[in-house]
């Protein structure tokens, strides 16, 4: 039996100024495969400061010596043009010295403190010696005395560098340091090898302003998401279970295991569901945001968005993704992008509010009620549930202009299709449809998939048949094939 193999991981322990911790921030990267990009509120970064001047900060920043890490590296293979791009400016334009493994919200107070934007908190601070630093108010830097200033900034600050090390080294850092500090479940994934981490994740870097949207175009108020939220990579997961329900529809739950099974090896198979899914989330974000670019104190480009009418949570986003995909899936278009949005997000309030929409489960004899969900109840991430609700929007839909055929003369409508669905005896989260020549169950959950179900002409388009409802139906894949452009009354004449 072979034993596993640990790499020898260079590493170099010193104290730095408190001054030069000031200036990491700019020449540092942020790998966003393992590290997050910070979640200390104002609160986290005050009571850091407290603990560096009260000389409490034991617990070293982890940085990562790219030229030095760049120096064991065969020219040429990934590792080195890793770090070769960090260090010389082909990455994103920047020159960095450093990549943090640990330390990043550190990192952004020490920062934040240079320029005046965190408060040191009033108190006294003993020292070696019983020298005492004396701090009358809350105070940032500038407020400080200019000998008060100078300490502090020659306060010592533990750091250990990384000087020989892989990229997949760096990830495998952030994890053991961060053994006992409670990531969440994405977190944990960006961290593995795999190929949907980096393409969820940039997507999901791109799409942060437009989560972050307010919600009326001009307030300060809370959009979608809390930066915060982001940054613990909220987004990242939602833009997961979008592919993964282009991926696999109605057929799995949305668990941490399921959404694991994907990031557990290296090719997960979700490649042309991204490419696809990209889009429509995409286009579903952008819709109805007015983008503002700002410049921050390190020079870089800030980007925030405002929305024309406010979406109130993932769950009524998540919505609009479904029913995107399958009118997009059944060529059908979205005339007005803005309308539509503001339609699924009032239907999706006004069903929150009435608590006589209901979905019944049943007991094994399909007569006994086994559990009652309102529409605000039903979880958004089981499949029989989403079912429901999606019939509930497309029952709705019906009734309204909102999305039309690539070719409306010879193709049946999404709508279209949903209301033959009921005229062959289904009802939402109730009853199947019936296909009028197997006399198969056609489920809500299969109505959109093609290859088994498609939308038949009674009358032949080609023989003046009219695309309108009464002369359509829902038929097995098969026999539609089969019939070619014949009727049923050719068939039988046949």
């Amino acid at each position: 039996m072979s034993l596993p193999f640990y790499r020898y991981i260079g590493k170099s322990p010193k104290t730095v100024l408190f001054s030069e911790i000031q200036t990491y921030k700019k020449i540092t990267f942020l790998d966003e495969s393992f590290m997050s990009r910070g979640r200390w509120d104002e609160i986290n970064e005050q009571e850091w400061l407290v603990s560096l001047v009260a000389g409490m900060c034991m617990t070293p920043l982890v940085l990562v010596d790219i030229k030095k890490c760049l120096s064991h590296c065969i020219e040429g293979d990934d590792d080195w043009n890793y770090f070769n791009d960090l260090l010389t400016g082909a990455y994103d334009g920047e020159e960095y010295t450093y990549i943090t493994c640990d330390g990043w919200n550190r990192n952004t107070t020490a920062f934040k403190y240079a320029n005046q934007k965190v408060l040191l908190k009033k108190g006294i601070y003993e020292q070696e010696g019983g020298y005492q630093v004396i701090i009358r108010k809350n105070s940032t830097k500038d407020d400080l005395s200019e000998s008060n200033k100078i300490f502090i900034d020659s306060l010592r600050v533990p750091v250990t560098f990384i000087e020989k090390a892989t990229r997949e080294d760096l990830g495998k850092i952030f994890v053991n340091v961060n053994k006992l500090v409670a990531q969440n479940a994405m977190e944990l994934r960006n961290a593995l090898k795999t190929d949907m981490a980096e393409p969820i994740r940039d997507l999901a870097t791109d799409l942060q302003p437009y989560f972050m949207a307010t919600g009326d175009g001009t307030s300060k108020k809370q959009g979608l998401l809390k930066e915060a939220e982001c940054n613990r990579r909220v987004h990242d997961e939602f833009i997961l279970d979008c592919i993964l329900f282009v991926h696999t529809k109605f057929g799995k739950i949305w668990t941490k295991e399921s959404r694991n099974f994907y990031y557990d090896k290296e090719i997960s198979g979700l490649k042309t569901s991204f490419l696809f899914g990209e889009g429509i989330i995409k286009r579903m974000l952008k819709s109805g945001t007015t983008i503002e670019t700002t410049k921050t104190e390190d020079g870089k480009d800030e980007i925030s968005a405002s929305r024309s009418f406010c979406i109130r949570d993932l769950r009524s986003l998540f919505m609009n993704f479904m029913l995107r995909v399958e009118i997009e899936s059944n060529d059908s278009k979205i005339v007005d992008n803005e309308k539509f949005d503001r339609w699924v997000q009032d239907k999706h309030t006004a069903m929150l509010n009435d608590p006589t929409i209901q979905m019944k489960q049943y007991e094994a004899d399909g007569k006994t009620i086994k559990k009652v969900f309102t529409y605000k109840s039903a979880s958004r991430r089981s499949p029989d549930q989403l079912v429901w609700s999606r019939g509930l929007y497309l029952q709705a839909l019906c009734d309204t202009d909102l999305t039309i055929a690539v070719d409306p003369k010879r193709l049946f409508t999404m709508t279209q299709k949903f209301e033959m669905w009921q005229r062959q005896g289904g009802v939402v989260g109730k009853s199947d449809a019936i296909c009028p020549e197997t006399n198969k169950k056609i489920s809500l959950s299969e109505l959109y998939e093609s290859y088994l179900w498609q939308a038949d002409h009674i009358i032949p388009w080609d023989k003046s048949g009219k695309t309108v409802v009464s002369n359509g139906r829902i038929i097995s894949a098969a026999v539609n094939r089969a019939k070619s452009n014949s009727s049923p009354l050719d068939l039988e004449a046949a």
